[in-house]
């Protein structure tokens, strides 16, 4: 059951990178539009969340929602910040390998063990995702370097505070916890829209498709947590976040493939195949 949750979670991930896609290509003109379409995305997540849930809250529950979406809000700046500087290959790549992150925390604070084949599993998903990226050598601007790395680690930080939260006595709070985590995050980023608006005005109106493309993110998004959040919890860590990572690496890039007529190299498909197989290992 456990693993047909995280499919269905890939599933959804997936169809909310569709929206971002068609956003980003057909839409996307500066920082101020971004921000806008994350705090409707962020809304739409909050009213699902809304309606889904037991809105019970303790004390802990509200102090680590508001840092789930602090760090969440930092991710999305920081990624968006290394975009400026390196290509979307790099810098989705570095922003995916946060997985270690989580993985390691897993290890170090919960004791929990590895089998040989996870341990050859990891480093392969992470050479897998490089080449199904289309990862290559390149002299790196430093501004970029710096501002990934800031991504990975906000990104890994996401993991552990859902790790934190789940293995608590307040896990049966999970839906007052991403409630909260989502309202709080459509506050920062109606506040950096308000703050990039006064520099540059967003270029789509409500009246466009844009609203509707980022509430479906949005519903997607807040159902996704609710299993991420859930596995998180009862999966080892080893295990869930290199598979809920890498094979969204995988399930984007054959959808793009499908849907979006875009093109891969023989590298790529190696890239999948070793990747399928790491995941299968990791799944031993």
């Amino acid at each position: 059951m456990n693993f047909l949750l995280l499919f269905l979670s890939l599933s959804l991930e997936t169809g909310k990178n569709i929206f971002s896609n068609n956003f980003g290509k057909n839409y996307l003109k500066n920082n101020t539009d971004v921000y806008k379409f994350n705090m409707l995305l962020y809304i739409g997540s909050f009213i699902t969340l809304l309606v889904m849930g037991n809105l019970r809250c303790s004390l802990f529950t509200l102090i680590t929602a508001f840092i789930f979406a602090a760090v969440t809000a930092a991710s999305q700046m920081f990624f968006l910040k290394a975009l400026r500087y390196g290509h979307m290959s790099f810098t989705t790549f570095v922003q995916c390998s946060s997985m270690i992150i989580p993985t390691l925390y897993g290890i170090i604070m919960l004791g929990e063990k590895m089998t040989v084949l996870q341990m050859i599993a990891i480093p392969l998903l992470i050479f897998a995702m490089a080449l199904v990226l289309g990862i290559r050598r390149e002299r790196a601007n430093s501004k970029w370097v710096i501002f990934s790395l800031l991504a990975m680690l906000f990104t890994g930080l996401i993991g552990i505070m859902q790790t934190v939260h789940q293995t608590s006595s307040h896990s049966d709070e999970l839906f007052g916890f991403l409630t909260l985590a989502f309202l709080f995050a459509s506050a920062f980023n109606a506040v950096l829209w308000v703050h990039e608006g006064r520099k540059r005005r967003a270029s789509f109106s409500v009246k466009s498709r844009v609203p509707i493309h980022a509430g479906l993110s949005g519903i997607f998004m807040g159902i996704v947590n609710v299993i991420n959040l859930y596995l998180a919890g009862v999966m080892p860590k080893v295990l869930f976040f290199p598979i809920s990572n890498g094979g969204l690496i995988f399930m984007t890039s054959l959808c793009g493939v499908l849907i979006f007529k875009e093109k891969m190299n023989t590298k790529q498909w190696i890239g999948m195949a070793l990747g399928i197989a790491a995941l299968c290992c990791l799944g031993i």
